[in-house]
C-alpha cells in the first residue's frame, strides 16, 4: 500500500494539500459563510464553463469511463465497477438514511440571502451531504491517475477532479463540506479497491475486449 501511494504521489499530495487548506476554513467559518464568499466570484466564461464541467461527475461519464476499460483491462473494469458500487452506497447512505435533513445551498439560503444562480442550471434542494457528483469525478480521475504510469497525468488528472468538484460549489448545488467528504470518500475506497484488485491471481483478467495485455 505504501509503495501504491508512492507512486501516485502527484494525485495524492495535491490532493492532501486540498484537503488542509479546506479543513483551515471549515475550521475557522460556517460553511454558510464560506459559501457566501465563494458566491461572489462569477463571470460569464466561469459560469459556462462550470455548467458543463460539472457534467464529468455525472453517471454517464463513470458509465463511459467503465466501457473504456473494457478494452483496457478486464481487471480495471472490475475494480472500477466495485469501487463505484461501495462509494454508491456510502454516499447514498449519507444522503438519504444519515444525514437526510441536510439541504443544499438554494434551500438553506432560501429567504435570507440571494444566491446567484448560474442561468439554465436546474436546482436540487435536498439530500446535499456528501456531494455524488464529487465522488464520481475523483473515483474516474484517480482510478485513471492509479492506471498510469505518467507523472504529468496524474497531476492533470487531480486538477480536473478538483475543478470538477468546486464546480458543485460554484453552481450552489453543494457546500464546501460536501465536496470535501464526497472527495475523500471516493478516494479512500478506489485506493483500497484498487490495492486488493491487483492481487486477484486470474490472468485472464488482464485480457480485455481486445484480448490484448495493455497498461493504459
Amino acid at each position: 500500500m505504501i509503495d501504491l501511494i508512492r507512486k501516485n504521489r502527484f494525485f495524492i499530495i495535491p490532493y492532501l494539500i486540498f484537503l488542509f487548506i479546506a479543513t483551515f476554513f471549515l475550521i475557522l467559518y460556517t460553511k454558510s459563510q464560506i459559501h457566501i464568499y465563494l458566491n461572489q466570484y462569477h463571470y460569464p466564461a466561469s459560469d459556462f464553463f462550470f455548467k458543463y464541467n460539472t457534467h464529468v461527475g455525472d453517471g454517464i461519464a463513470v458509465a463511459i469511463f467503465m466501457l473504456f476499460l473494457l478494452f483496457i483491462r478486464y481487471r480495471y473494469f472490475l475494480i472500477m465497477a466495485g469501487s463505484v458500487l461501495m462509494t454508491t452506497v456510502v454516499v447514498q447512505s449519507f444522503k438519504r438514511l444519515i444525514f437526510p435533513e441536510i439541504v443544499r445551498p438554494s434551500e438553506y439560503f432560501s429567504g435570507f440571502y440571494e444566491l446567484y444562480i448560474v442561468p439554465g442550471v436546474d436546482m436540487h434542494h435536498f439530500n446535499s451531504f456528501p456531494s455524488g457528483h464529487t465522488a464520481s469525478a475523483f473515483g474516474i480521475f484517480f482510478m485513471a491517475t492509479l492506471m498510469t504510469k505518467n507523472k504529468n497525468l496524474k497531476s492533470i488528472f487531480f486538477i480536473i477532479a478538483l475543478i470538477t468538484a468546486y464546480s458543485r460549489v460554484y453552481l450552489s448545488q453543494h457546500f464546501l463540506v460536501d465536496i470535501y467528504f464526497g472527495s475523500l470518500i471516493s478516494i479512500v475506497i478506489c485506493l483500497l479497491m484498487f490495492y486488493w484488485g491487483m492481487k486477484w491471481g486470474n490472468p485472464k483478467l488482464d485480457n480485455s475486449i481486445l484480448n490484448k495485455k495493455r497498461v493504459f
